[in-house]
């Protein structure tokens, strides 16, 4: 029996979505499963940890990969001064933290015996100069080359990680789990790419590679101070059990990043490749009307729901983390549609926005995250992101985007955002923790009627449906 060419095309993507997608939901399980077998507290003195060695990340990442997935033509010398750069950046920097910071950071997060940690540190720095070969397949749409070391490392650092934890390692275990990830990764990506990027000091192109990274850079590490304030300050103002509840809220209820990055992935080289604005657009717009249905009804799912999912997996430890997750999820729905507009974006060379919107978030969030936590502990910090998140969105759509697509805010947002409010309404006049499975059946087929009566809002139906 022969298979059509577009049968094997729809094949090769559902696996390159697969692919793209496990690694996350491996970690996510990851997760759970150390939630499960660790204190809450410990929990909360990894993610204190967790949080410095992501912003190691995000300051190793000037995201050359974006630089070179975006020029049609871009000969190897280009690519070697890129790694070049990154590479040369990024041991500076870890020897800036070694030398002049470690003691401060070791005192800050509480560890005693830090060796192991700042090993992991050291690969931590160079992995995104190391992974660039990543983009050389992703450019070329290779994505199941490009994804697939992803996939094996978090499998075999996940079995990593439990083998030490059985060892007793306990907290460490966790962390040997998360660094394992970066380096298994890299080592797959070294053996199976044609082209290794070389050191290359001649710095021709630099100025270029800048020129086009910096705001994106900038942009992401501005981001993520402003981003992680909540963390910062639920760790001086309260204390590791409520960082712990925090943390694991926020990374569960933003599992919807993943989908995020995914499609950011994927769209970018697809766009890049367009010959008209007109026609991004009218992806982008096809792509958003997907996103906003999608983040409707799994609103719904997680609002009446979602409680009985965490006592089930995560017991009775976890349940004050319930409200402040859904409130985070409503935040995390908003960011989910705003960043297939940076990948629209990105592919004209507005890059940016990245950076005069991580300047304005970082004004917005950090008084109104210690607000929210001052007078409303853990929940009001989850508010506060949701206040935010609108807000940020607000300005990025009818500036940036509207500068570009010639619509705003309410043309990509009106209907998920009336259906959250409506949401919102449903959560204040019931006391969800009362019902019973009978009245959450009855106000979840309530909140999907509304949803499917409100689908005229910004054309979802029409676009959904369309060809």
């Amino acid at each position: 029996m022969r298979i059509s060419r577009d049968s094997f095309l729809n094949h090769k993507g559902a696996l390159v979505a697969i692919l793209a997608i496990s690694p996350y939901f491996i970690g996510i399980a990851m997760q759970i499963f150390f939630a499960n077998k660790l204190s809450v507290e410990q929990v909360g003195i990894f993610a204190a940890m967790w949080i410095f060695m992501t912003m190691v990340l995000v300051f190793t990442n000037w995201n050359g990969d974006k630089y070179i997935i975006s020029k049609k033509n871009i000969d190897n010398k280009s690519i070697d001064e890129t790694f070049t750069f990154e590479l040369i950046f990024s041991i500076l920097l870890y020897l800036v933290l070694l030398f002049f910071f470690r003691d401060s950071i070791d005192n800050f997060l509480r560890i005693e015996t830090s060796n192991l940690f700042w090993l992991g540190i050291f690969f931590i720095s160079i992995y995104y100069p190391l992974v660039r070969t990543k983009a050389l397949l992703e450019k070329k749409l290779h994505y199941i080359s490009a994804y697939s070391p992803a996939f094996l490392a978090n499998i075999f650092a996940s079995i990593i990680g439990i083998i030490f934890f059985v060892k007793g390692y306990g907290l460490w275990s966790m962390v040997i789990w998360k660094i394992s990830v970066y380096v298994i990764e890299f080592l797959i990506l070294y053996f199976i790419v044609v082209h290794k990027p070389k050191v290359n000091l001649n710095f021709k192109k630099t100025k270029n590679i800048i020129g086009y990274c910096w705001p994106i850079f900038f942009g992401g590490c501005i981001s993520f101070m402003g981003t992680n304030i909540d963390k910062f300050l639920i760790t001086i103002l309260l204390d590791e059990r409520e960082l712990g509840i925090y943390w694991l809220a926020f990374s569960l209820s933003h599992m919807l990043i993943i989908l995020r990055e995914l499609i950011s992935k994927l769209l970018l080289p697809i766009l890049a490749i367009q010959d008209s604005d007109k026609s991004k657009i009218s992806i982008f717009e096809k792509l958003n009307a997907y996103i906003q249905l999608f983040g409707v009804l799994s609103s719904i799912l997680v609002t009446f729901w979602i409680d009985e999912v965490f006592y089930f997996i995560l017991g009775e430890k976890w349940m004050d983390a319930v409200p402040i997750f859904i409130v985070l999820y409503y935040a995390a729905v908003f960011k989910l549609i705003a960043g297939a507009s940076a990948s629209l974006l990105f592919s004209v060379a507005r890059t940016r926005i990245a950076f005069d919107i991580s300047i304005i978030s970082l004004f917005i969030f950090a008084p109104l995250m210690y607000i929210g936590i001052h007078f409303g502990g853990l929940f009001g910090a989850s508010v506060s992101v949701l206040v935010s998140t609108i807000l940020i969105n607000i300005i990025a759509f009818e500036t940036a985007v509207k500068g570009f697509a010639s619509k705003g805010y309410l043309s990509y947002y009106a209907y998920v955002l009336i259906n959250i409010f409506f949401l919102y309404l449903l959560v204040f006049a019931f006391n969800l923790e009362i019902l019973t499975v009978t009245s959450k059946l009855t106000y979840s087929a309530l909140a999907i009627i509304f949803a499917f009566i409100m689908l005229p809002l910004n054309n979802v139906y029409k676009k959904i449906i369309s060809t």
